[in-house]
């Protein structure tokens, strides 16, 4: 806590997330001398917490830097895998879905590489559909178990899918998706009207 202080940085932060990536934490909030030091030699400037800050704000603008076709950045699809550690209960193979809700909504939110076409920076990713509502919407109604780490990567394979192309017209059911992405195709054309015309407006 207090190296995130000396950073300026707040707990609840998505560069929490990408200093957490970069450093290789084990946990949130646990740094090693190993990951410090070999995280840091990677950008030799940072010798000091004020150059640090540089590259940290540095990175945190690359992280929603979009790639081609609806892809996210490499750097967010690293941090992105990361998390899945850093949120992974000890002992456990899932993260609880409350907590895995709390972890999209700061990955998928304003700040990272946002699924939601209500907000300015959705739709200036070409997204029109509140994508990470209805998803967290759906999954508190129809499955509330933890998130395994199949599910996780998944998601993202999904958000960017549908940041490509909102129409689903990518979809296949025989892909090898998770039943509950199946499930939820399903939920977004019956109720949502998406891939059978035009999407119903919210």
């Amino acid at each position: 806590m207090a190296y995130l202080t000396d950073l300026s940085l707040a707990p609840d932060s998505i560069t929490v997330l990408i200093l957490s990536e970069l450093l290789q934490s084990p946990t949130l909030g646990e740094i090693t001398r190993t990951g410090f030091t070999t995280g840091w030699s990677s950008h030799p400037s940072a010798t000091s917490t004020s150059t640090q800050k540089t590259v940290l704000k540095q990175l945190t603008m690359q992280l929603v830097q979009p790639g081609p076709s609806g892809q996210t950045s490499p750097l967010f699809r690293r941090v992105y895998k990361h998390t899945f550690k850093l949120a992974l209960p000890a002992g456990t193979r899932g993260i609880p879905l409350d907590m895995a809700t709390e972890y999209w909504r700061l990955l998928f939110g304003p700040s990272g590489a946002c699924w939601d076409g209500t907000k300015a920076e959705g739709r200036a990713q070409g997204v029109r559909q509140p994508w990470l509502e209805w998803w967290m919407a759906f999954l508190q109604e129809k499955w509330r178990k933890a998130v395994n780490k199949d599910l996780w990567e998944q998601t993202l394979v999904f958000c960017e899918k549908t940041r490509a192309d909102e129409s689903l017209g990518w979809w296949s059911e025989d892909g090898a998706w998770p039943g509950i992405v199946d499930e939820f195709v399903g939920w977004c054309k019956a109720e949502k009207g998406i891939g059978g015309g035009e999407a119903m407006e919210e």
